[in-house]
């Protein structure tokens, strides 16, 4: 005998027409064969929350990364002592590794 987890109208016919209803069937049990119902959540409450998310990750990412610029700053000053903006710029840009930084974000 075949198990049946849904039950529909029409049993016959493999296919589900348009408008048919189709119920769970309560009475289902089977130790080989487990069926997880997983309730739906609302799509705007999960973008609401992904969006919130990523802004804060955004933030984060941004202070770590000006956190990263200014400590490579500090060690291209420290032995070079003076040097010229455009200088080090291209050096701040060439040391970075973890990223590549852009002009605006290195602090003038």
């Amino acid at each position: 005998p075949k198990l049946r987890v849904l039950l529909k109208e029409d049993m016959k016919t493999p296919k589900c027409k348009d408008g048919e209803n189709i119920k769970i069937n309560v009475n289902f049990q089977c130790p080989n064969f487990r069926v997880n119902l997983i309730p739906v959540t609302t799509h705007k409450k999960k973008t609401e929350e992904h969006d919130t998310a990523v802004k804060a990750n955004e933030r984060e990412i941004n202070l770590e990364r000006s956190l990263i610029i200014d400590s490579v700053i500090v060690r291209i000053m420290k032995g070079r002592k003076q040097d010229n903006h455009n200088n080090l710029l291209s050096e701040v840009i060439r040391q970075v590794t973890n990223f590549k930084p852009e002009p605006s974000m290195i602090k003038g």
